[in-house]
């Protein structure tokens, strides 16, 4: 309990360093300047894309607000962390998997890179509908770069949850 609330207290100063407007969350500029601060694999000052603000915060802001909450900022700095230290795993492995190279990967690309994924063990079609669903953030049926990197981390704990599943016996 007390690692519990020293992590929010953490939390709560974050926000509010980062909250010059003092409305209690993250808009849009702020979240912006969050995450050029919290960007170790650029140099420093270096905003991230519109499209990954975007995504962030469709990825993130659950109420649909267009801002950020301290109930969702955990979840924005652990997925920005994971995505800006792995970036280039992403595009390897989206110019992998890229069969037809639209920069995208479609639902038959997503079920082989699931597969291998799964250690070579073939996945469900209603798997891969799922995870397409709910990585699909902008609804085209393909994945970008930030759309693999959900699906992977969707993909992993998916297994770690299922370990005894056959068709996610990876772990």
């Amino acid at each position: 309990a007390k690692e519990e609330d020293a992590r929010q207290s953490k939390l709560a100063k974050l926000l509010l360093s980062y909250d010059t407007n003092k409305s209690g969350k993250l808009d849009r500029k702020e979240v912006i300047k969050l995450l050029t601060d919290m960007d170790s694999s650029t140099p420093p000052g270096t905003k991230p894309t519109k499209a990954q603000v975007s995504f962030m915060l469709s990825a993130y802001d659950k109420g649909g607000d267009g801002v950020i909450q301290l109930d969702e900022l955990q979840e924005l700095l652990s997925g920005w962390e994971t995505y800006t230290e792995n970036k280039e795993l992403f595009e390897e492995r989206l110019k992998k998997y890229d069969v037809d190279q639209t920069g995208r990967i479609s639902w038959d690309e997503l079920k082989a890179y699931l597969t291998d994924l799964n250690g070579g063990i073939a996945v469900k079609d209603s798997e891969v509908d799922w995870v397409m669903k709910e990585s699909d953030l902008n609804g085209n049926m393909q994945l970008g770069k930030m759309e693999l990197w959900r699906a992977t981390a969707m993909w992993y704990s998916y297994v770690e949850s299922n370990k005894k599943s056959k068709s996610c016996s990876i772990l």
